[in-house]
């Protein structure tokens, strides 16, 4: 029988002096049910100031929940670790210790969203074991190397600022800059930076609707890094719509689905041969499923970039898995996020009929010190199967554990 149905009864039940905790206990739970919050708190506050024996440890719990139904975090937070620190139901303080990781977790993603300033900073190691893409039917040293493997070194770094002047929409400005060194001097050719500068404009249109666009410009230069030579240049443009839904009423779980479209430009700089200007188009579909702190999101990705009829046109599909899962101890507040890609890659214009099939897993494991406090240890590894021809055919194996800060 639901709460509407017992309301009555519970009423009623509340007049006798014999029923009157149990049934103020039973409202109370009933205004939770229906959101009427204030009639909760009032409910299970008296349970808890006249300490009944039988429902002042569920009271004080459920004072956890409504505080935080109503995002009042620290109030929330107080009820939970007095029922964590004095309930002697075992069950309470589990609850409590999954519910108290999962408003930490909501706290930071509304933190985040309402930051002006975030940086992000990550530094790691890693090992190519291809990094000149070496045919397997050709030696090392007809590319003037003695191994075409590598370890090396990389740093990013992102900032990005949130315009708190504009209310109607939400306008936030991103640098990204990432520099990849070779540690072996004979590869430092291939050092690698990149550097892109991005504007973002989103706004609600529904309740459950959001929509937002992205204006970026990278600049990537391949060469030794002191000698700072211009490789690309790439204009692009991202438009994204976002439905977020409340997939169980009174309960944290969400569906979010994300369709995404993008439109990019890309220049080659002078004296590039393994490359061509042109202009592509990615396409891309997400579905997010998120439950407490658990989420999993299925999806998929498509992209094309004629390049002209050029060696270098593509077009490629990729099924993409995550999988995010607090791991460890309840308070610990740790989280492990997955995440899966196969890439099929067809080079159509290529003589030798290049096709590219990639694997990539990334696994991280990422702790949460305060709302605004993150840090991360990250493990990628990615192989490439190259099924160009019998003769041009190549393998690269690519791995990096990097450690990263957020704030």
């Amino acid at each position: 029988m639901g709460c509407a149905a017992a309301r009555r009864d519970l009423e009623t039940s509340a007049k006798d002096p014999r029923f009157v905790e149990e049934t103020t206990y039973f409202l109370s739970l009933c205004a939770v049910e229906s959101r009427d919050f204030p009639k909760a708190k009032e409910g299970f506050t008296k349970l808890v100031k006249e300490q009944s024996p039988k429902f002042q440890e569920p009271a004080r719990f459920y004072l956890g929940v409504v505080a935080d139904g109503q995002d009042e975090w620290t109030e929330a937070e107080s009820h939970y670790l007095d029922t964590i620190d004095f309930a002697e139901d075992k069950r309470l303080v589990d609850l409590s210790k999954e519910r108290l990781g999962a408003m930490k977790e909501r706290r930071s993603r509304t933190w985040a969203e309402n930051k002006v300033l975030t940086a992000f900073t990550s530094f790691g190691l890693g090992y190519d074991s291809n990094v000149v893409s070496l045919p397997q039917n050709l030696s090392p040293s007809s590319f003037g190397v003695t191994s075409p493997s590598s370890a090396n070194a990389m740093f990013l770094g992102v900032l990005e600022a949130k315009n708190p002047w504009v209310k109607a929409v939400e306008h936030r400005v991103r640098y990204t800059g990432v520099v990849l060194h070779q540690l072996r001097s004979e590869l430092v050719a291939n050092d690698l930076q990149s550097h892109e500068l991005a504007t973002s404009l989103d706004r609600p249109v529904t309740k459950d609707d959001f929509v937002g666009m992205t204006l970026g410009y990278n600049g990537l230069f391949v060469g030794r890094l002191a000698d700072f030579p211009h490789y690309m240049n790439v204009a692009s443009l991202d438009l994204r719509w976002t439905r977020v839904t409340e997939a169980v009423p009174g309960r944290d779980v969400e569906w979010t689905s994300t369709l995404r479209g993008s439109l990019y430009d890309a220049k080659v700089g002078e004296g590039t041969s393994t490359d061509a200007d042109g202009h592509g188009y990615r396409f891309g579909l997400f579905r997010t499923v998120r439950e407490g702190l658990v989420s999993k999101a299925p999806g998929f990705e498509f992209e094309c970039r004629p390049a002209d009829g050029t060696d270098a046109a593509y077009w490629a599909a990729s099924l993409v898995g995550r999988y995010e899962l607090p791991v460890g101890p309840k308070d610990w507040a740790l989280k492990l996020s997955n995440e899966a890609a196969l890439q099929w890659t067809s080079y159509y214009a290529s003589e030798n009929g290049r096709r590219d099939t990639l694997l990539r897993y990334t696994g991280a494991l990422a702790r949460l010190w305060a709302p605004y406090f993150e840090t991360r240890l990250q493990l990628t590894g990615q192989m490439n199967f190259s099924t160009e021809s019998v003769t041009n055919r190549f393998n690269r194996f690519q791995t990096n554990l990097t450690a990263s800060l957020f704030y």
